[in-house]
């Protein structure tokens, strides 16, 4: 067998213990990167009196277009 081999043994324990501290190394990058995608996405613009941006305004209207009807926001209940 391969482990039966001192020096297969080793060589394989190195690749192991290398591929442990890639490991640990990416998934520190990972956990910056993650929170650095969060404290984005949590940035509140500093005043509510500006115009929505083109990318997040309804293009289609419930009335007229019915192939958007199915991914449309439903309204609030009430209103």
């Amino acid at each position: 067998m391969m482990l039966d081999d001192p020096e297969m043994r080793e060589m394989a324990q190195d690749e192991l213990r290398e591929a442990k501290e890639k490991s640990e190394q990416l998934e520190q990058q990972l956990q910056v990167l993650l929170l650095q995608k969060i404290l984005m996405t949590n940035v509140t613009p500093s005043s509510k009196s500006e115009p929505e941006p083109a990318a997040t305004k309804r293009r289609c209207s419930r009335a007229i277009c019915s192939v958007c009807t199915a991914v449309m926001p439903k309204p609030a209940a009430g209103g």
